[in-house]
This record gives C-alpha cells, sequence and structure tokens, in this order.
C-alpha cells in the first residue's frame, strides 16, 4: 500500500492511495500532518520488521533499552487499534 501526500486547498494536505484509484484516504487540516499520515503505512511495516529481528529477551537489556522496545511494541499495537 502506497500513500502520497500533496497540498489541498488553503493549509490543508491530501492523502490519497497509490495504485490506481487515487482514492483520499485522509484530509489533514496542515499540509505538514499529511506527510506523516502518508508515511504511516511505511513506518508501520519498517517497525514491525525491526521488532521482529531483534533478539527482545528483555532480561538481558538495559532499562532505557527495555522501555523504547515496549514503547515500539505499544506503538504498534495502537497502530493496529489493538489497544
Amino acid at each position: 500500500m502506497n500513500w502520497w501526500a500533496k497540498k489541498g486547498s488553503g493549509n490543508q494536505g491530501v492523502v490519497s492511495e497509490d495504485g490506481g484509484t487515487g482514492r483520499t484516504v485522509a484530509v489533514a487540516y496542515d499540509a505538514k500532518d499529511a506527510v506523516l499520515l502518508a508515511a504511516a503505512p511505511e513506518m508501520i511495516t519498517a517497525l514491525q520488521g525491526l521488532l521482529a529481528t531483534c533478539e527482545l529477551n528483555t532480561d538481558d537489556m538495559e532499562d532505557e533499552t527495555r522501555i523504547a522496545i515496549r514503547a515500539a511494541q505499544d506503538a504498534v499495537r495502537n497502530a493496529k487499534g489493538e489497544l
């Protein structure tokens, strides 16, 4: 799934789907937010891949690392609507 952002009317931004349809996915009140929204599918896929390839035996990790991994796991669950 590829999304891309473009400037809408005023300072708004529009997020559209690539893949032939050009369907509007979201409208953001600030064009800067549209760029972030458009990057979301790629970011969540990258974060899931990173978490899947990490050795997640958190017992042997520094506290800061353990907290960061848990925050990343929570972010993935939140993005999937599981929190």
